[in-house]
């Protein structure tokens, strides 16, 4: 009797620890956390806006002002999950040169669509490019 116990509680065990790894082996990981980098390499300090969607957004759009600054030869290392990219939404970043702030003022930026960068990635170009998104200035 003891040994068919013991016999049953292994292969319990046994199928506990499968069930385990089956799950492991299935969870969906289309939440996984990962993180991109952004690197300035313009020569100046910008102001970065970071949206997910489905149509790029326009300064004219934009309700406040980018609060993100990043300084030059920065690297801004941001968190972002697989979810964001759901329903064909897209990785959409703004970025603006302190000196067109500067020049324009953030009223003129936003009436006119003043910008001087935009990327709009895909979660498949981000993975091509590394997960890395650099800006020299051009």
């Amino acid at each position: 009797m003891k040994a068919k116990t013991n016999l049953l509680k292994r292969v319990a065990l046994f199928v506990c620890a499968g069930a385990a790894l089956l799950l492991m082996a299935f969870t969906c990981d289309d939440d996984l956390d990962r993180n991109y980098v952004f690197y300035n390499h313009s020569g100046e300090m910008l102001y970065l806006y970071e949206n997910y969607a489905t149509d790029s957004i326009m300064p004219a759009d934009l309700t406040t002002e980018p609060g993100r600054t990043v300084s030059i030869d920065e690297l801004q290392e941001e968190h972002f999950a697989d979810i964001n990219f759901s329903d064909g939404k897209k990785l959409d970043l703004l970025i603006f040169k302190k000196s067109t702030v500067d020049l324009y003022g953030w009223p003129t930026i936003r009436e006119q669509n003043i910008y001087d960068k935009r990327f709009f990635i895909s979660l498949d170009s981000l993975t091509q490019l590394d997960y890395k998104v650099k800006y020299y200035g051009d």
